[in-house]
């Protein structure tokens, strides 16, 4: 596999689901997924590395959960 990249995600639905198996599926980089949903996603949840369920997306929460990573 190529090189290891680190995506954010912040998911307001299943179009960030779709995006998140595009991402997972690439051929050219090993992707680790850190995602914030709004709802929790049972597919972010599983193929995340990391997942928070932040409902109201505040960009306080969020970039505090990106911060760690």
């Amino acid at each position: 596999m190529g090189e290891r990249v680190g995506i954010a995600l912040v998911s307001y639905g299943s179009r960030e689901v779709a995006m998140a198996d595009a991402f997972l599926s690439s051929q050219k980089y090993d992707v680790e997924l850190y995602i914030a949903d709004r709802l929790r996603n049972v597919y972010n949840a599983k193929h995340s590395k990391e997942h928070a369920v932040i409902p109201a997306l505040d960009n306080h929460d969020v970039t505090a959960f990106f911060a760690k990573y």
